[in-house]
């Protein structure tokens, strides 16, 4: 089963192309990282998952669905933290909120 699939995600700024057809899945169990230089589209990447960006044209699926959808529901089902969150680094911050949706997707019935 894929857990997280990105397919041809582009994402450009008033700079330039970030993501330029990333295409990646990663199965159930399975554990990557994101490595490059700064600037290589990291953390645009992850914005993507968690929506706060939208991309320019692709798609990104968590467990079968899209994770415009399943970032929403993490989003609701996520317990209320601390005001020390604002000290937490983003990565740290979007790391839980994509456990959370992976997790999610994983326990649903597929349709």
């Amino acid at each position: 089963m894929t857990a997280l699939r990105f397919m041809s995600v582009r994402k450009s700024f008033a700079g330039g192309t970030v993501l330029d057809g990333l295409d990646f899945s990663v199965g159930k169990g399975e554990v990557y990282r994101l490595l490059g230089p700064n600037g290589s589209g990291k953390s645009t990447a992850i914005n993507i998952l968690c929506d706060l960006l939208e991309p320019d044209s692709g798609a990104v699926e968590i467990g079968g669905k899209p994770a415009w959808m399943m970032s929403r529901i993490a989003l609701a089902s996520a317990p209320r933290r601390s005001p020390s969150i604002v000290t937490c680094t983003p990565l740290r911050i979007y790391g839980s909120f994509a456990t959370s949706m992976v997790s999610q997707a994983l326990k649903r019935p597929s349709a």
